[in-house]
């Protein structure tokens, strides 16, 4: 075929087709290897086709080609069954591709239709395109109404500047949502509803080609609600902070591990004297002395109370502290454990008792000094007292007290225990100057010493060496006065360090100084009465004469007989004939004669000397009596048996306003006039009782004495009888001093302990007293109360937007308008912040209503001015009947805050009357907040898991969720259904949340050391943790293996995701950095979500439970699964299912493509301790 002779062509053959042209091959009788090599390798394969079946080498040119037409026909059948399988697939295409269109569109309007978010499509000149049912239902406009308006309708400051266009500002917005850089939940502002109110929005705008052209679709979420929330933690997080830094006592939080203080107010900076970083680096030993008074070691002791505090206990105790300097004080501690997760943290509120401790030593003191005084105890003995007295009352200190000698030029006697022997002797030795120390310089100038350092003050010329020697660097000298002036002694205080007297110890040292003068002066006193004693009975003893000791007694006693006749009654002195001197009492008479004449006398003679010794005994008892009355402090009052005056001291003088001579014969209800300071009447002395009734009468705590010019002194008195041997009252005597100022400050402490400070209102404490008062009358049906529960709405506002000034100012005014509205029987009290409490006396619940009414609307139309701004606020009341079944004050108060917490819930300013029947649920609520708090501290929280079992391929490592149950006191299990509500409702689910985490923690870390598989382990957290930054720190701190933190997943819910996204980021950024994994609980339920996995960094997408359950029957809720597992796997995120529990949810779950599934059908929650190892 390759020869061209053999080629031939032929046209216009009837076989071919007009036009055609046919080539066809010639028989060539030598066919060649060469010439088949060149042809097609078909056309080959059809030539050794042919050979085989002519048996000849030489092709049939007919019947080849036959065969290439039955190939041709074979291709062209091929082609046209390509081609319509083609056309066919084409077809196929299309039809799927609008299936899926349909589809995708009933998928996003089911989406649409059910997301909690606005959602709107906007025209790019702001024209507005859709609205979907929630917008309806937000802004109170149909679809129809808003179709073809501008958005400014509805959103009315889209624009941030006059110059802005609305299509710039929705492109700026769609510009900020696609920037994953910035923050998302800032983008807020405010829309208009149909009615005019204003709310804030936020707001997330994105730009899509919708109806093949560019639109702007717009989410938009009410965030009313999570604002005031925010707004309600930071107030509660204010408020008690303000409770810690204002409270009056110091309040330091221990962590007991480290032995560190953690936390302090400033009470407790003030009272160590430390700033709040020094503070923090040290701990209660650091500032406690090694031994405490009463020689226990301070360290073991601490130890001991904090321990009883952490097992729940509550010790309270006196405690010595020291401060910064290191000075002593003596304070009264309170320790309570705090909530915490793995640290153990104790609160202590101290209180400084140092000056009633102080007041306490010194008035017992005195007590002691004093008893020895009347009992005549050695003047040394005395003084050493005095001297403890000061030591004890100022610690750290030396006293000494010296008695000057009667020439004024030296010191008759010292006493100073405390003082080294060699420097007491050479003080006492010394001679009055002013170079022999401070004692001797303030007796010689008569006025206070007061020597900062002896080492550099000229006054210790003499003795420094010896004061230096003996440690002391500090000395203070006050000079002991009588009366009358003169000089008796000096009091001096020693200290080893330098410096001056505190006002507290200069007190003191006056205090013992009078204490000092009142024991010398009466010592002086009896050793002269003494001395002439003694002097007069020396003359007597040294007379010797006649019968009469006096012979001039016997010449009178002549002139009186001769010239009166007679004598009676006449007392001479006699000598006996052994000297002996007697006193005789004589009566006599002239005898006559006849004539007149003086025969003699004649008449008796009664020996009267022992007689005459006792009344001489007496009298010296009483001159020494007298003489103690008018030196002592205390007014003396003295009557007969009919309770007539007869001595009053001069103290008593100036109380009552009576001299003695005017006094004296007086009835003791004349000069003694008492009342009662509390309810004005007229009360019996003590004194009439002792005349009365012959017993000792005890110190009054309620006297007032009327003087005699009117004015009012506030006394403190006791009476004892006197008797005569038979026991016969012949007379009382009443002892009794001025307490006025120690009262009126007895009372000032009264009433600030029972009163607010700012109101004038009686306290918490107090109402409460009254409260418990009002109850016992009721259960003994005296009498009907009720009790309201006034809670101010909008206080907060005024308090933040205007400062503390004017909420402090308004709850004055708030006080007087509730003054004014209740009754003059009726009790008002400031229970604490912005609440208030009235207690109704006989008040029935319709006059109870009638009255908060008048209250609340009083309040409602009150207009709080400050400044140039006007405010007005409201009040929620509650209202609680106390009756005869009532139980006691604490549900009277719970009752109250329920009811008041349901009108605010209602609505805030209106009033809700409590019903029993209708809080069950909130009182248990609140009663499983205690048994949250115990169970944490006595071990009963027990943690629980369930499997989330994989869908797809199985994989080798375990994935666990981690949940916690109670388990109360009987040792049940509580449902979570319980436990949770109310762990949320008062805020410690963080608690909770700390627990679950630091287990789980310290299980893998054991697990690891035990070398078993890590399993990864879903913790579900609250807002309330994912807000703390504190929460963060204790992960942190507990993650030390990256394999541990590795094996950990937590899980947030989309409402706390989407509501505290700034929060939510950074905890997942801090733990996803250290490999941590996390899950993004309850989505679909808000469309923004969507927006939102931009930007948050999750693992898993946990699907809310409510699509899971009804996936099988609900085209609506499998639709929704079906979006959320495509937009799963686009963004590379695996999907769990929870709340599994049939075949039929898995197997359609299964279908639908979702990754996980949990739930009881797969498995039941299971004790940790069965974790698989």
């Amino acid at each position: 075929m390759s020869n061209p002779q053999n080629v031939r062509t032929v046209a216009d053959s009837p076989e071919a087709a007009p036009g055609a042209t046919t080539t066809f091959v010639r028989a060539d009788p030598r066919p060649s290897a060469e010439g088949y090599a060149d042809l097609h390798p078909q056309l080959r394969a059809q030539l050794r086709e042919l050979q085989l079946r002519t048996g000849t080498a030489t092709p049939d040119v007919g019947l080849l080609l036959r065969l290439v037409n039955e190939h041709y026909q074979r291709i062209e059948t091929e082609r046209r069954g390509i081609a319509e399988s083609m056309r066919l697939m084409a077809d196929e295409a299309r039809a799927l591709e609008h299936t899926a269109r349909e589809q995708g569109s009933e998928h996003l309007q089911v989406i649409l239709d059910h997301v909690k978010d606005v959602v709107l499509s906007v025209e790019e000149d702001g024209t507005l395109r859709t609205f979907n049912p929630t917008g309806e239902r937000v802004f109170g406009y149909t679809e129809a109404e808003v179709v073809g308006q501008r958005i400014e309708l509805l959103i009315p400051e889209i624009t941030i500047a006059e110059s802005e266009t609305v299509p710039e500002a929705l492109q700026r917005l769609a510009a900020s949502t696609g920037d994953t850089a910035l923050d998302l939940a800032g983008r807020e502002l405010w829309a208009r509803r149909k009615d005019g109110e204003s709310f804030p929005a936020e707001i997330a705008v994105s730009k899509a080609p919708l109806a093949r052209r560019e639109m702007f679709v717009l989410c938009l979420r009410n965030v009313t609600e999570r604002r005031e929330s925010e707004q309600a933690m930071r107030e509660s997080a204010a408020r008690y902070r303000l409770l810690v830094d204002h409270a009056p006592e110091a309040i330091v939080v221990l962590d007991v591990d480290t032995g560190r203080f953690m936390d302090a107010n400033d009470k407790a900076q003030k009272l160590f004297g430390l700033d709040r970083a020094k503070l923090l680096e040290v701990g209660p030993v650091t500032l406690s002395p090694p031994y405490q008074p009463d020689g226990g070691a301070s360290e073991q002791r601490a130890r001991a109370y904090i321990q009883q505090a952490l097992e729940g206990e509550t010790p309270a105790f006196e405690w010595t502290h020291l401060d910064g300097p290191g000075r002593e004080i003596i304070c009264e501690v309170r320790l309570a454990r705090l909530p915490s997760g793995k640290r153990r943290l104790v609160r202590g509120s101290i209180a400084d008792i140092s000056e009633r401790k102080r007041a306490e030593r010194m008035a017992s003191a005195e007590h002691r000094v004093f008893e020895q005084v009347t009992r005549n105890a050695p003047l040394p003995e005395v003084l050493a007292s005095i001297t403890r007295l000061v030591e004890s009352a100022a610690p750290g200190t030396a006293a000494s007290v010296a008695m000057l000698a009667e020439d004024g030029h030296a010191f008759a006697c010292s006493v100073a225990p405390q003082l080294p022997e060699a420097l007491r002797t050479a003080l006492e030795r010394s001679s009055i100057g002013i170079r022999c120390g401070s004692c001797a310089a303030a007796v010689y100038l008569g006025r206070q010493v007061l020597v900062a350092d002896l080492g550099k003050d000229p006054f210790w010329l003499e003795h420094r060496e010896l004061a230096l020697g003996a440690g002391l660097r500090a000395a203070w000298s006050t000079p002991i006065q009588a009366a009358g002036g003169k000089l008796l002694g000096s009091l001096g205080v020693y200290r080893c360090e330098p410096g001056l007297p505190t006002a507290g110890e200069s007190q003191i040292m006056a205090r013992a100084a009078q204490l000092a003068r009142i024991a010398i002066e009466r010592r002086l006193a009896e050793e002269a009465l003494r001395g002439s004693e003694a002097k007069f009975r020396g003359l007597f003893e040294s007379i010797v004469e006649a019968l009469y000791w006096d012979p001039a007694d016997r010449a009178e006693f002549v002139r009186r007989v001769e010239s009166e006749g007679e004598i009676r009654a006449a007392e001479f002195l006699m000598r006996r004939r052994d000297g002996q001197q007697l006193v005789i009492l004589e009566n006599a008479r002239l005898m006559r004669d006849g004539a007149g004449r003086i025969l003699g006398y004649e008449g008796s003679i009664t020996n009267i000397t022992e007689r005459k010794r006792a009344e001489q005994a007496i009298f010296a008892e009483k001159e020494r009596a007298q003489v103690t009355l008018q030196s002592i402090g205390d007014a003396v009052i003295s009557t007969d048996a009919e309770g007539r005056i007869e001595y009053i001291n001069p103290v008593a003088e100036r109380l009552t306003a009576w001299s003695l001579a005017e006094a004296r014969g007086q009835p003791i209800g004349t000069v003694l006039r008492l009342v009662n300071e509390l309810t004005r009447e007229p009360v019996e002395s003590s004194l009439t009782g002792a005349l009365g009734r012959g017993g000792v009468g005890g110190p009054t705590d309620h006297s007032v004495l009327i003087t005699r010019t009117g004015n009012e002194v506030a006394i403190q008195e006791s009476a004892a009888p006197i008797c005569d041997r038979a026991g016969r009252v012949m007379g009382a005597v009443m002892v009794f001093h001025d307490v006025t100022k120690e009262r009126r400050l007895k009372r000032a402490l009264a009433w600030q302990a029972g009163h607010d400070a700012l109101t004038g209102l009686i306290n918490r404490r107090e109402f409460d007293n009254r409260l418990h008062a009002a109850l016992l009358s009721a259960q003994r049906g005296e009498g009907s109360y009720a009790l309201l529960y006034i809670d101010l709405d909008q206080f907060k506002v005024v308090n933040d937007t205007c400062g503390h000034q004017a909420g402090d100012r308004l709850l004055r005014d708030v006080t007087g308008l509730l003054q004014s509205r209740v009754r003059a029987s009726d009790t008002i009290a400031r229970l604490g912040g912005d609440e208030f409490g009235v207690l109704l006396e006989g008040c029935t619940l319709e006059q109870a209503c009638r009255i908060a009414e008048a209250a609340r609307q009083a309040i409602r139309d009150f207009r709080f001015n400050w400044g140039s701004s006007t405010m007005s606020v409201g009040a929620s009341i509650g209202i609680v009947q106390i009756c005869a079944e009532t139980e006691n004050v604490a549900h009277v108060m719970s009752a109250a805050d329920i009811a008041c917490y349901a009108a605010k819930d209602a609505g805030r300013n209106r009033i809700h009357v409590y019903q029993a029947d209708g809080v069950s649920d909130r009182h248990r609520e609140m009663k499983w907040v205690a048994r949250v708090t115990r169970a944490a501290d006595d071990n009963r929280l027990e943690l629980f898991f369930q499997p989330i079992v994989s869908l797809g391929s199985p994989g080798s490592r375990g994935f666990h969720e981690l949940t916690v149950r109670l388990r109360d006191e009987g040792g049940e299990l509580v449902p979570p259904s319980e436990l949770i509500p109310a762990a949320e409702r008062y805020n410690v689910m963080s608690v909770l949340d700390r627990w679950v985490v630091g287990q789980a923690m310290t299980r893998l870390v054991e697990r690891q050391r035990r070398g078993h598989p890590l399993p990864l382990l879903a913790v579900k957290l609250s807002g309330t943790s994912v807000s703390e930054q504190s929460f963060v720190d204790f992960v942190l701190h507990g993650l030390g293996d990256p394999a541990i933190a590795a094996a950990l997943c937590f899980e947030i819910t989309e409402t706390t995701a989407v509501n505290s996204v700034s929060n939510a980021r950074y905890l997942m950024g801090e733990l996803r950095r250290r490999g941590c994994k996390f899950a993004l609980g309850d989505f679909g339920t808000g469309v923004s979500s969507f927006v939102y996995l931009k930007t948050l960094p999750v693992d898993f997408l946990k699907i809310d439970r409510q699509f899971i359950s009804h996936i099988a029957d609900d085209p609506v809720n499998r639709s929704m699964v079906e979006a959320i597992g495509k937009v799963g796997r686009a963004l590379g995120i695996a999907t769990i299912a929870e709340c599994v529990e049939t075949e039929t949810v898995l197997a359609e779950l299964k279908r639908i493509g979702v990754d996980f599934a949990q739930g009881i059908f797969l498995a039941h929650p299971l004790p940790i301790t069965q974790l698989p190892k």
